[in-house]
């Protein structure tokens, strides 16, 4: 009974050191798991400025899912916005998509949407137009235009688009809307890091930002420099993630665009690296403009 009793004794002594191994490594890998959370929020799609969130407080209004996916639609079918904040003559709305583009769909909904225009604070001031389809058995998407969409002039302006769905018999299954504000163009952006201050082999995550309205195209490159000599001498050139690419692409006035990934190297006495990237303003003809970011290093023998 005695040897029984220390068999056991000797079991829970076991199971608990493992718990308590367990426990500590949890402990040690917390602070690693924190930072790949900062860095995932970091780099996530971030809105650096948002034009419409003062509105949205003031006049609350029930918006799309997400996912745009609605439970009255065929599965695979989505609804998007269409426009945001636009900076001259453009359209605003709805859009729809279909995962399966190759095939017509059973629809069958009459679909209204209204153009209103608003003031600063949500009121209604104007009803500036409306649109009423049945959608039978049609295909959807991109190539196959709808009416959810309405064009607005260049005059700053705030809109909002509603949208409702109902079935042949009158029963309605849902309405939604979005907000839209027309701005005049204001440039201003900039190159950015989480850190300021670096050491060597540390991974860093450089963004652009766009504080102004204007929407701009950016490079999916980055020069990296390092000052050397009393001058600038290129190190290297990246790319989003990791793949040569000197195309560009959009980012709208207050979102961010793609983080680009960098490991300062240990090779190099550098005290200060500094990022370069090349815009293009689309509504200037194409004109481009260089901005930079620069990161200083800790312990650099420099």
């Amino acid at each position: 009974m005695i040897n029984q009793e220390r068999q056991v004794w000797r079991l829970l002594s076991v199971v608990a050191a493992v718990f308590f191994l367990l426990g500590t490594m949890a402990l040690k890998a917390s602070p690693a798991t924190s930072r790949d959370e900062q860095t995932a929020g970091y780099c996530g799609p971030a809105v650096v400025r948002s034009y419409l969130a003062a509105l949205e407080r003031a006049a609350p209004i029930r918006q799309l899912p997400t996912s745009g996916r609605l439970p009255f639609l065929p599965h695979g079918v989505s609804v998007h916005v269409i426009g945001g904040v636009e900076v001259r003559r453009g359209t605003i709305g709805f859009g729809f998509s279909d995962g399966d583009v190759d095939h017509p769909r059973r629809v069958n909904l009459s679909i209204k949407a209204t153009l209103n225009k608003v003031t600063a604070s949500g009121e209604i001031s104007a009803v500036l137009g409306e649109k009423v389809e049945f959608v039978g058995t049609r295909q959807l998407g991109a190539d196959h235009p709808n009416k959810q969409r309405f064009s607005v002039t260049g005059t700053p302006a705030y809109y909002r688009v509603d949208i409702g769905f109902r079935r042949k018999g009158g029963q309605t299954l849902g309405t939604y809307s979005q907000y839209f504000r027309v701005m005049r163009p204001k440039f201003k952006v900039r190159l950015e890091t989480e850190n300021e201050v670096a050491r060597p082999g540390q991974k860093l995550h450089v963004r652009l930002a766009n504080l102004g309205t204007e929407p701009i195209q950016a490079s999916r490159e980055l020069l990296v420099e390092g000052y050397e000599g009393g001058g600038w001498v290129l190190v290297d050139t990246v790319f989003v993630g990791n793949k040569p690419f000197r195309g560009k692409e959009f980012v709208y006035g207050g979102e961010t665009g793609p983080c680009i990934s960098y490991v300062l190297p240990e090779s190099r006495d550098v005290s200060l690296y500094r990022f370069r990237d090349q815009i293009t303003r689309h509504l200037k003809n194409g004109q481009t403009k260089t901005i930079t970011t620069s990161v200083r290093v800790a312990n650099s023998k420099s």
